[in-house]
C-alpha cells in the first residue's frame, strides 16, 4: 500500500467523490436504487457535492492513496452525524475508511459533539461490524426508506468520538 492521507475536500473533489459514490451504489445498492440513479452522469451529481462543499456548514473529507482519491465521508456539525462514508469497492479493505471514520469523529468532536451517530443499511455487514468494533452500539432503532426501487432498511448507531488516528490535513 503506498502513502495514506485524509485531507477536506474541495469543490474540485466533487466529480471524484461522485464517481465513488456511483461506484458504491453499483456494488453494494444496485437491487434497491432505480436503474436511472445508478446510471447517472457523474458530473451532475458533482454539482450538489461542489454546492454543498463551496457552502462549507457540514464536512466532506477524502481519503486518498498516493494521488488516487479512494474514499469520502459526508458529516455534520454538533449533531454528530455522519451521513455518508464510502470507500472504492477496489480500494476497501486498506484501512481508508477507518481512517475517514476518525478523521470525521475528530472534526465532529472539534465542532462540539460528544457522540456520533449513523444510519447503517441493515445489509451492510462490512459496516455493521466496523461500527461495533469501534465500541459504538445500536438499540434496535431502524428506518425504511423508499429508494423509488425498493425499501431500504438502516439501523440506527451511536457512539463516542475517541477514535481519533491523526490531523486532517489542507
Amino acid at each position: 500500500m503506498g502513502e495514506a492521507s485524509v485531507r477536506r475536500a474541495a469543490a474540485a473533489d466533487s466529480v471524484a467523490i461522485a464517481e465513488i459514490q456511483l461506484q458504491v451504489w453499483a456494488a453494494g445498492f444496485a437491487e434497491v436504487l432505480p436503474a436511472e440513479l445508478l446510471q447517472a452522469d457523474p458530473a451532475e451529481l458533482a454539482q450538489n457535492w461542489s454546492a454543498m462543499i463551496s457552502l462549507g456548514h457540514e464536512q466532506v473529507l477524502l481519503a486518498a492513496e498516493n494521488e488516487h482519491i479512494v474514499g469520502f465521508v459526508h458529516a455534520g456539525g454538533r449533531d454528530g452525524a455522519i451521513h455518508i462514508l464510502y470507500v472504492r469497492p477496489a480500494w476497501a479493505r486498506r484501512g481508508h475508511g477507518g481512517r475517514l471514520f476518525a478523521a470525521a469523529g475528530a472534526q465532529l468532536a472539534a465542532a462540539g459533539a460528544e457522540e456520533g451517530h449513523w444510519w447503517v443499511p441493515e445489509t451492510d455487514v462490512a459496516t455493521t461490524n466496523f461500527v461495533r468494533s469501534v465500541g459504538w452500539h445500536s438499540h434496535g432503532e431502524a428506518r425504511v426508506l423508499d429508494t423509488g426501487a425498493a425499501h431500504l432498511r438502516e439501523v440506527h448507531w451511536a457512539g463516542e468520538l475517541t477514535q481519533l488516528l491523526g490531523p486532517v490535513h489542507g
